[in-house]
C-alpha cells in the first residue's frame, strides 16, 4: 500500500505574493491600475479629439463640431512650439529623438503644465495661470517654453536613452515559517530600489525651465517672485542647497519656494558664468550622482560654496535696497495671522463684519470662508466645498503637483445676510467647472445660480439683483452679466487670449483688470458692453481694482514692490497716490464707506489679512531687485526682439474638418525597458527529510535570483496603457553544460514571475458618464520549484517499517482577471471583476521501492478557481505635507468575493500513475479594511498623531479547507507573529499607533540621497483567526513594537521610504500541524510568540 502526501501551498500565500510582486514592479511607475478615488480619473468619453501635426510636434486637442474645446489653444501652441524649438535645443545641444506630443485640455478650471520626459509628451491646460505667488505673463508662450525646456534639459542629463530610464534592484527576505505545509514564509524584508539614468534636483529642473533662454522674456523675475525671495532671505528663511532639491514635506508655499529659489539661483549662475553653464551643469549631472559634484565639475567651485556666495550676495543686495522701506513701513494692523493663503477681505455693508478666505489649518490651497464679527471678535467658519473657483496646479518635471487656490473673489449682498461666491464642482461628464452660488449666512445653505458656465469672481450691482462674473473658454476670459431674470448677456467679447483677472461693479460702470500677456491694466465698461475705456495704464503690474464713490483703489508694483494706491476718478489726469509702504507686498484692497481699508499683506510666512483704520498718502521709495536677477542676453542665435514681441491674439481657432487638423489616431509612447535584478531569499521550510537533501543558503539564494525586464507603453491620451514584466531564475534548475542550460524544455521549467496589465480607459459608448467603467486585463504567472516537496510513504514489504521517499514538485500558478473600475465622486469608487485561477503542480519522476519501478513525471491541476469580486472604496483625507508619514482622515474598502473551485485533496496510484482526487468548494468571502489618521498638532516643526487600522475578513457559511484561510500576521498585520501564525476562515486585526518626529529637518545631502525627515512609531496589535462560529477571547494574539521611518529622496527623482521595526508577541501558543506532518525536530506542532521579530523595507511609500 502506497500513501502519497503532497506539501500544499496555501492560496493566501499566493494572493499576497501577487500583491508583493505588484508592489515591487509597479510602485512609482504609472502602470498599475489604481482603485482609490484619489488615484483615479473620471471617464471623459464624450470628448472628441483631433491632431495637428507640425515639423517637430503633434498637437492633440479636443473640440466639438463648432470648434468649442481647446481648438484655438491648439493653433497658438503649434506656432509657439515651432518658434521656441530652435532656441531651446541649441542651448542644450540636444534634440528629442521623436516628435513631441502636446495634449491640450480645457475641461477643468485650473492651470497646469506637465512634462513627461521619458515619453516625449507635454500636457497643457488651456486656462491661463493667475497665481498670487507669481506675476502676470503670457500663459501659453510661458508654459509651452517651460515644459519643452524640461523635455530637452532633463534628457540632456540622462546617461542612456529614454528607452531604458531606470534599473531596478529588488530584494525579498522571508520569514522562517517552520511549517512543512507552507512553501515559504511571507516576506519580512521588502526592498525595491530604482537607479534612474538621470538625476536632476528640483531647483535646477524648475530653474532652467523658468529661465528658458537669456533672450526670452516669456517668464521673467517679476515683483511677485522677488517678493517671495526677498522676504525669505531677509527673514533668515532661505533654503539650503539640499532643501532646494526636493518637494518632500513642503507645503504649497514651500514648494513654490523651490521654484522661486531655483529660478533665482539659475539666473545667478547664468549671469555669473554665461548661460552655456546650464548645459555644462546638465552634462555634468550625466556623469555625477550629486549636484554638488556636478556644480564643481562645471564651474570649478563646490556647490555649497556657490550656494553660500549666492545667498550672501542676495542678502547684501536686499539689505541695501530696503533700508529706507524698513525705516518707514506702513502695513496696517494684522487681523488674520493663521494660514499662509488669506485672500479677498470684504467689508460687510454695515462695516461690522469682515469676510475673507483662508487656508488656516491646511498645508495646501484648500480654503474656507471665514467671517469675523468685529463687535464680538468671534470668527465663524464656512467650509464651502470647492470654494476655489480656479486652481493653479503646476506639475514639475518630476511629476509633483503644486495646487493653489487662486481667484476666490466673492461679494456681499446689500442686505448683509448673503454672499455670492464661486466654487468648483465635478459635472456628470467628469469635467471640473466653476459656478456661482448664493450662500445664506444664517442657514449656511447654498443656492446654485449658474450651471456649468465656468463662472468666477462675481460682483453685484448696488441693488444686488444683477451680477457680473468672469467666464473662461479655451484660454480666453470674458465678462458675463446675469440679469435679474437670470438671463445671461455678454459684456465683453474677447477672443484672442485676453485675461480678465478681477472685476467690481460700481454704479453705472463695471471696472476690471485685464492682461494681454504681461503688465495688467485697469479698465471699465458699461453693463450693456458699451464704452470700453482704459482707466489706468502703465508698464507696471496693476490689479485688484475696487471702487468707492469717485476713488479707485488698486495694487501696483510701480515702486518695484506691490503696494496699494488710490486714484481719483473725477480729476482729469490724476495720478495714483500710494497708501501703503510694505516690505513684502499689499494686494486685494477693500474700502468701507467709513474709510477703513482691508487688504491682503504678504510677508515671509505668506499672505495675512490686515487693516488700516484711516489710510493716508505715504511716501514710497523706489526699490530695485538685485541686478543679478535680471536676464542679460548673451547669444544672438535667435531674433529675440521678434520672439518677445510676438502677438498671438489674431490666431483663429482650428475648425475640425475645415483645417489641417485630422481626427485623432491612437499614438503610443515608445516602449520603455526597465532591467530588473530581484533576489528572492527563500527560507526552505524545515521538513522532516535528511540533512543531506538540504541546500546551502548560498545555493538557495543563487537559484532564487531572478533577472528580467519590465516593459511599458502608454497612449498619449492614456486611453490604452500596457505594462508587462518577465523575470526568470536561471539557476533554479541545475545544468551540467551550457548546452544543457539552453535546452528549451529546461528554460520552460525555470522559476519565473510574469505579469501583464492592459488598461482600456476610453469608456464605453453606452455609458458616457463620468463614472463610466475603465477596463483592465491582468495576467499573472508564477512558477516555483519545491525540491523534495512530495513526501511518499511506502511499505516495501509486509514485514517492513514504513519508509519515506521524496520527489520534486513544480507549482505553476496563473491568474487572469478582467476588471471594471468606476469613479463615482472624489470620495467613492468601485471595482467589479471576474478572475480565473488555475494552479498546476508537476511531480517529477521518482523511483518507488515498493513497486520496484520508476513512477513517471506527471502534471495535474492543483486548484482551479473562478469567481466574481465586487469592491467599494471610500476615502476622505485631508491633504497634508506629512501624509507620507501620517495620512489624516479615513480610507475604507468593502469587498465581496464569490468563488467556485476544485482543490486537490490527495493522490492515488492507479496503473502506476499518480491520479489526482479533487474536492469542490463554493466560497463567499466578505472583507472590510479601514484606516484612520488623526493629527495631534505640531511637534518639533512637524506633526505627530495617531493612526488606527482595522481589517476583518470572513467566509460566509460553513467551514472550509484552510487552503482558503485569511491571515493577519506578519509584515502587513500583527508583526509580533509570522504571517501564517494567525489565521482562519475568519480573521480580524486591529492596530493603534502613535507617530512622532525625531528629526524634522536635514540640511545636508548624503551622496545621491536627500534625507527629509526621521519619524518614530510605536504600535500595538490585536489579531484573531478562527474557523468556527465561536472564537475564544484567549485566542486573541497581542503584540507591541517600535519602528523607525526615514523619508528620503533618491537621485532627486524618487521618494524613498526606509523603515525598520521590531515587534514582540506577548502570547505564546502552539499551532497543530495536520495530516501527520512533522517539523524537522519531529514535532507535530509549531510554537509561536514571546519573541522579537524584525521587519525591514525600502519602498516608495510607508503605506503597505
Amino acid at each position: 500500500m502506497t500513501r502519497i502526501r503532497i506539501i500544499p501551498i496555501l492560496q493566501k500565500n499566493q494572493d499576497h505574493f501577487w500583491a508583493i510582486v505588484l508592489l515591487l514592479c509597479a510602485f512609482g511607475l504609472p502602470v498599475k491600475a489604481q482603485d482609490w478615488p484619489s488615484e483615479q480619473t473620471f471617464n471623459r468619453a464624450g470628448l472628441r479629439w483631433h491632431t495637428l501635426e507640425t515639423q517637430h510636434f503633434r498637437i492633440h486637442f479636443h473640440a466639438d463640431s463648432n470648434g468649442k474645446g481647446s481648438a484655438r489653444t491648439a493653433a497658438v501652441v503649434a506656432r509657439i512650439a515651432e518658434e521656441i524649438y530652435g532656441p531651446i535645443t541649441r542651448l542644450y545641444q540636444h534634440t528629442p529623438d521623436s516628435k513631441v506630443d502636446f495634449v491640450l485640455k480645457d475641461y477643468e478650471d485650473y492651470s497646469n503644465g506637465a512634462a513627461y520626459f521619458f515619453d516625449n509628451k507635454i500636457e497643457i491646460w488651456a486656462p491661463a495661470l493667475e497665481s498670487p505667488l507669481r506675476g502676470d505673463h503670457h500663459w501659453l508662450r510661458n508654459v509651452i517654453t517651460h515644459e519643452f525646456t524640461h523635455i530637452v534639459q532633463v534628457q540632456k542629463t540622462m546617461r542612456t536613452t529614454r528607452k531604458t530610464p531606470i534599473f531596478f534592484f529588488q530584494y525579498l527576505g522571508y520569514e522562517n515559517v517552520r511549517r512543512p505545509d507552507v512553501l515559504y514564509g511571507y516576506p519580512n524584508i521588502v526592498a525595491s530600489y530604482p537607479v534612474p539614468v538621470m538625476n536632476n534636483p528640483a531647483w535646477f529642473a524648475e530653474g532652467t525651465a523658468q529661465f528658458q533662454r537669456s533672450g526670452l522674456h516669456y517668464e521673467t523675475w517679476d515683483s511677485h517672485r522677488d517678493m517671495l525671495l526677498r522676504t525669505q532671505i531677509l527673514g533668515e528663511k532661505a533654503f539650503s542647497l539640499s532643501e532646494m532639491g526636493s518637494f518632500l514635506s513642503k507645503n504649497s508655499l514651500g514648494r513654490e519656494s523651490v521654484y522661486n529659489h531655483g529660478f533665482a539661483f539659475t539666473q545667478y549662475l547664468a549671469n555669473r558664468f554665461g548661460e552655456d553653464i546650464l548645459r555644462l551643469i546638465s552634462e555634468a549631472l550625466a556623469k555625477h550622482w550629486n549636484m554638488e559634484k556636478a556644480l564643481e565639475s562645471a564651474t570649478g567651485i563646490s556647490g555649497e560654496k556657490l550656494h553660500a556666495e549666492w545667498i550672501t550676495a542676495m542678502k547684501t543686495a536686499y539689505d541695501a535696497s530696503t533700508i529706507e522701506i524698513r525705516q518707514n513701513v506702513v502695513q496696517g494692523q494684522t487681523m488674520e495671522d493663521d494660514g499662509f493663503f488669506n485672500f479677498h477681505p470684504r467689508w460687510s455693508p454695515d462695516g461690522k463684519k469682515v469676510a475673507y478666505l483662508s487656508n488656516k489649518g491646511y498645508d495646501f490651497s484648500a480654503t474656507a470662508l471665514y467671517i469675523l464679527d468685529l463687535e464680538t471678535n468671534l470668527t465663524t467658519s464656512f467650509p464651502v466645498e470647492g470654494l476655489q473657483n480656479r486652481y493653479f496646479e503646476m506639475t514639475c518635471s518630476h511629476g509633483h503637483k503644486l495646487q493653489t487656490g487662486v481667484s476666490g473673489a466673492f461679494e456681499w449682498f446689500p442686505d448683509g445676510k448673503r454672499l455670492v461666491l464661486a466654487k468648483v464642482r465635478d459635472t456628470p461628464q467628469g469635467y471640473l467647472f466653476s459656478d456661482l452660488y448664493e450662500l445664506d449666512l444664517a442657514s449656511k445653505k447654498t443656492k446654485r445660480l449658474t450651471h456649468n458656465l465656468r463662472a468666477a469672481a462675481p460682483s453685484l450691482n448696488s441693488n444686488g439683483n444683477e451680477l457680473v462674473f468672469i467666464q473662461q473658454q479655451d484660454g480666453t476670459t470674458n465678462l458675463i452679466r446675469r440679469t435679474e431674470k437670470g438671463d445671461l448677456q455678454p459684456v465683453t467679447q474677447f477672443s484672442g487670449g485676453e485675461q480678465v483677472l478681477d472685476t467690481h461693479w460700481s454704479g453705472e460702470w463695471i471696472y476690471f483688470t485685464m492682461s494681454q500677456g504681461g503688465n495688467p491694466n485697469l479698465y471699465r465698461i458699461k453693463p450693456d458692453g458699451s464704452s470700453l475705456t482704459t482707466v489706468y495704464e502703465s508698464p507696471h503690474d496693476d490689479r485688484n481694482v475696487r471702487v468707492l464713490g469717485d476713488e479707485l483703489y488698486f495694487s501696483s508694483d510701480a515702486s518695484g514692490i506691490s503696494n496699494l494706491y488710490y486714484l481719483s476718478l473725477k480729476e482729469k489726469n490724476a495720478k495714483p497716490i500710494p497708501i501703503t509702504n510694505t516690505l513684502g507686498g499689499a494686494f486685494m484692497p477693500d474700502v468701507h464707506a467709513s474709510g477703513q481699508l482691508l487688504f491682503a499683506r504678504y510677508e515671509a510666512e505668506g499672505y495675512k489679512i490686515a487693516r488700516i483704520v484711516q489710510p493716508v498718502a505715504v511716501s514710497v521709495p523706489m526699490y530695485f531687485p538685485p541686478e543679478t536677477l535680471a536676464k542679460k542676453p548673451i547669444h544672438q542665435d535667435a531674433d529675440w526682439a521678434a520672439l518677445n514681441a510676438a502677438n498671438d491674439r489674431m490666431i483663429p481657432a482650428l475648425i475640425p474638418g475645415a483645417s489641417e487638423a485630422t481626427s485623432y489616431e491612437p499614438t503610443f509612447s515608445r516602449i520603455g525597458f526597465i532591467p530588473v535584478l530581484r533576489m528572492d531569499d527563500y527560507n526552505s521550510p524545515a521538513r522532516s527529510i535528511d540533512a543531506t537533501l538540504q541546500r546551502s543558503g548560498t545555493e538557495e539564494l543563487l537559484r532564487a535570483t531572478k533577472v528580467g525586464v519590465m516593459m511599458t507603453s502608454r497612449e498619449v491620451l492614456e486611453g490604452v496603457n500596457l505594462y508587462a514584466s518577465a523575470l526568470v531564475a536561471p539557476a533554479s534548475i541545475e545544468a551540467e553544460t551550457v548546452r544543457d542550460f539552453l535546452v528549451p524544455s529546461r528554460l520552460r521549467r525555470l522559476e519565473r514571475d510574469i505579469q501583464m496589465q492592459l488598461e482600456y480607459n476610453r469608456g464605453v459608448s453606452f455609458l458616457p458618464k463620468a463614472w463610466g467603467p475603465k477596463l483592465s486585463l491582468d495576467v499573472f504567472n508564477i512558477q516555483r520549484i519545491v525540491p523534495n516537496g512530495l513526501t511518499i510513504e511506502e511499505v516495501p514489504c509486509t514485514a517492513c517499517f514504513p519508509e519515506k521517499n521524496y520527489a520534486d514538485l513544480t507549482y505553476t500558478l496563473w491568474e487572469v482577471a478582467l476588471n471594471a473600475r468606476s469613479k463615482f465622486s472624489r470620495n467613492v469608487s468601485a471595482l467589479a471583476g471576474y478572475k480565473i485561477s488555475p494552479f498546476n503542480v508537476r511531480t517529477e519522476s521518482f523511483y518507488s521501492r515498493e513497486y520496484q519501478q520508476t513512477i513517471g513525471a506527471s502534471s495535474s491541476r492543483y486548484f482551479m478557481g473562478h469567481g466574481l469580486t465586487v469592491q467599494g472604496f471610500f476615502e476622505a483625507r485631508k491633504p497634508s505635507r506629512h501624509d507620507h508619514f501620517l495620512p489624516e482622515g479615513v480610507r475604507a474598502s468593502l469587498s465581496f468575493e464569490h468563488q467556485l473551485g476544485k482543490l486537490l485533496d490527495r493522490y492515488d496510484i492507479q496503473n502506476n500513475t499518480l491520479v489526482p482526487i479533487y474536492k469542490s468548494y463554493k466560497i463567499n468571502r466578505l472583507t472590510f479594511d479601514a484606516k484612520y489618521g488623526l493629527s495631534l498638532g505640531e511637534m518639533n516643526r512637524s506633526t505627530h498623531g495617531l493612526e488606527t487600522r482595522l481589517r476583518v475578513s470572513g467566509i460566509i457559511g460553513k467551514e472550509v479547507d484552510d487552503f482558503f484561510n485569511e491571515y493577519v500576521g506578519g509584515l502587513i498585520g500583527a508583526r509580533g507573529y509570522p504571517f501564517y501564525a494567525v489565521g482562519g476562515n475568519q480573521a480580524a486585526w486591529a492596530q493603534v499607533s502613535y507617530q512622532f518626529p525625531i528629526i524634522s529637518r536635514f540640511t545636508r545631502q548624503w551622496g545621491f540621497l536627500s534625507p527629509d525627515r526621521l519619524y518614530g512609531r510605536i504600535y500595538a496589535d490585536a489579531a484573531l483567526g478562527w474557523s468556527d462560529n465561536r472564537p475564544e477571547w484567549n485566542q486573541i494574539r497581542k503584540d507591541a513594537g517600535a519602528e523607525l521611518r526615514l523619508s528620503l529622496g533618491s537621485f532627486y527623482l524618487f521618494p524613498t521610504a526606509l523603515f525598520v521595526s521590531t515587534t514582540y508577541g506577548f502570547d505564546q501558543f502552539d499551532y497543530q500541524l495536520k495530516n501527520r506532518l512533522t517539523t524537522a525536530e519531529g514535532n507535530t506542532f509549531v510554537t509561536y510568540g514571546r519573541q522579537w521579530l524584525w521587519h525591514f523595507g525600502v519602498l516608495f511609500s510607508f503605506d503597505l
